[in-house]
């Protein structure tokens, strides 16, 4: 399936669009490894009990390595646990993690959407 567009659609598709889409992906995803370890750290050692109680990860992994992190930021978010968060510096740090994730997520969903239904000037 293929979208027809105008010349100038196409050039600001080419030229605006999909850079910002790629360096966003980039950037969102490298940000929010960072802020997702600080603020599990975080919650790590003041509301260990927001977190799962054992993390299940394959082949035997600790949290560190392969995210095990972000699904434990992932539990908290779905629990409401990390609404105990006294500290509103962290609080809000929790809030613009997960905001920064679903900013790349859907960088990325557009990302690939562009390439699989690609356009024609």
């Amino acid at each position: 399936m293929e979208f027809h567009i105008t010349q100038a659609g196409y050039l600001f598709f080419l030229d605006v669009l999909l850079p910002t889409l790629v360096l966003a992906s980039l950037l969102g995803f490298l940000i929010y490894i960072v802020c997702a370890r600080l603020v599990y750290d975080h919650l790590r050692e003041n509301y260990h009990d927001a977190l799962p109680q054992k993390m299940s990860m394959a082949f035997g992994d600790a949290e560190d390595s392969g995210g095990g992190y972000i699904a434990a930021l992932w539990y908290a978010a779905r629990t409401g646990s990390w609404k105990r968060i006294q500290c509103n510096t962290w609080r809000r740090m929790f809030i613009a993690t997960q905001s920064i994730g679903s900013i790349t997520g859907i960088c990325v969903t557009v990302l690939c959407l562009s390439f699989l239904f690609p356009l024609k000037p």
